[in-house]
């Protein structure tokens, strides 16, 4: 930071957020083939080191990354599991070497997992001149598109460090997830908070004991967001100008998949089991679900077809590579599932593995090489029947479907059970895309088995 100004750059450059005091947060980012900025007025600074005041000095010194450090350890008790966060100081200077966490990510939030930041140069109370300056394309900025990675880093953002509460459920999650507000933040975060709870509370005491299956709620890290805020930087399914229910022949080439009341199925069907369902993905702060489940199904496919196991296939690329302004498919920023099929079903490249495109979670040049990289082609995609349970089951039947979903409060907690919350879902508002990979029953009731690309630490 210089003159109050903070510059953060992602990959090399593939995304640099700049604040500017009194102007708010500036993001450069990649557009396919060029760049173009985006301005939050609300942005604020984001706290890249931990609160030290939640860590304890331990008595040893060690040596990391050339440099012989103090070590301070945080150790928090999560659903069971014990963390550990250690931040590493050199023992001379004082200067940060490297963050290492086993838990969830305290800079910006994410699942369960080790993040480790290195920190290879740091300058304190410099006076020199360092480039902080605004990134060209950001001299006309438009109030618009807010980078999902920036809304994290929003949401994450703190005034300073919060005094006790008065409310201890609150207090320890704010511990846990290693979050910090002050004055009027600190009460709305906490009645967001409160509200969440108190539905978590009631869903669990409805769940009959004696059920394994019945829904069950847990806080997690976005216990303190409103729904919006979580998909604004965690969901990714834009709608085009077109109702619900309404099909796009151009992107699907097939006709619509409906019914066949003469077609028998298999009274349940898990594709994990067959071994056509890779791990469990996490899209990051990017709103790339509508990839997820695209790319999803059509592992599934091929792992069918060819009756090997699922091979990860390359989400990124979509990211980087399908950009359409009209239908509103703009990578980390979202995007339709069918669009997906439609480019790569009309490209002679396909799709190529993840191995050879990995995922970053932020939007990068197309860089796909068909001459070097292994892909996966495409014939062509159904669209299903709008709310025909039946006919899903039949499409499952031979294979992983790609599905939109409406996400009410209750889905952001799920934790176990079968998932069933009628009365607050918005059949008109498909906000979240993922991936069907089963159907069953339970209790004389039709259920679907849903690999989740985002949310919960543990979701799958």
């Amino acid at each position: 930071m210089k003159d109050g100004r903070q510059a953060i750059n992602i990959y090399h450059g593939k995304q640099v957020t700049v604040f500017v005091p009194g102007q708010g947060m500036y993001t450069s980012y990649i557009s396919k083939d060029h760049r173009t900025c985006d301005r939050d007025a609300a942005g604020e600074v984001v706290p890249v080191l931990p609160d030290l005041s939640k860590f304890t000095k331990k008595a040893e010194t060690v040596h990391v990354n050339g440099h012989l450090c103090d070590r301070y350890r945080y150790a928090p008790v999560t659903d069971g599991r014990l963390d550990q966060y250690d931040f590493y100081v050199d023992h001379n200077t004082g200067a940060p070497v490297q963050f290492k966490m086993l838990g969830q990510n305290m800079i910006y939030g994410s699942h369960f997992d080790v993040y480790v930041l290195d920190i290879h140069t740091f300058i304190p109370n410099f006076s020199k001149r360092i480039d902080l300056d605004l990134p060209t394309e950001c001299h006309q900025a438009k109030d618009g598109l807010e980078a999902p990675f920036v809304s994290a880093f929003r949401h994450l953002a703190t005034a300073g460090q919060a005094a006790d509460s008065g409310d201890s459920v609150f207090d320890s999650f704010l511990a846990e997830h290693g979050k910090s507000y002050a004055g009027e933040e600190l009460e709305h975060r906490r009645s967001i908070f409160n509200a969440n709870h108190a539905r978590i509370l009631s869903t669990n005491a409805a769940a009959d004991p004696e059920d394994p299956m019945a829904l069950r709620l847990a806080l997690n890290q976005y216990a303190d967001m409103t729904v919006e805020e979580v998909l604004k930087s965690r969901g990714g399914l834009n709608k085009a100008d077109r109702a619900v229910g309404d099909y796009n022949d151009e992107m699907c080439d097939h006709k619509i998949f409906t019914y066949d009341p003469n077609r028998v199925i298999p009274e349940s069907v898990d594709w994990r089991i067959d071994g056509a369902v890779t791990n469990v993905k996490d899209q990051a702060y990017c709103g790339s679900c509508w990839a997820h489940g695209a790319v999803g199904a059509i592992e599934g496919r091929v792992a069918i077809r060819d009756r090997k196991p699922a091979v990860p296939l390359s989400e990124q690329y979509i990211v980087d590579c399908f950009w359409d302004l009209d239908h509103k498919d703009l990578g980390c920023f979202g995007g339709q599932t069918e669009d997906a099929y439609h480019y790569i079903t009309h490209t002679s490249h396909g799709i190529p593995h993840e191995a050879d495109y990995p995922y970053l979670g932020v939007n990068d040049y197309c860089h796909y090489d068909g001459t070097k990289m292994a892909h996966e082609t495409l014939k062509g995609c159904n669209m299903i029947a709008h709310k025909d349970v039946r006919a899903l089951k039949q499409a499952l039947a031979d294979g992983p479907v790609a599905v939109a979903v409406n996400v009410p409060e209750k889905f952001i907690y799920y934790q176990s059970g079968i998932y069933d919350d009628r009365q607050n879902c918005n059949e008109d508002k498909m906000d979240h895309g993922v991936l069907a990979v089963g159907y069953g029953t339970h209790n004389g009731r039709d259920d679907i088995l849903i690999k989740n690309s985002e949310f919960a630490p543990k979701y799958d």
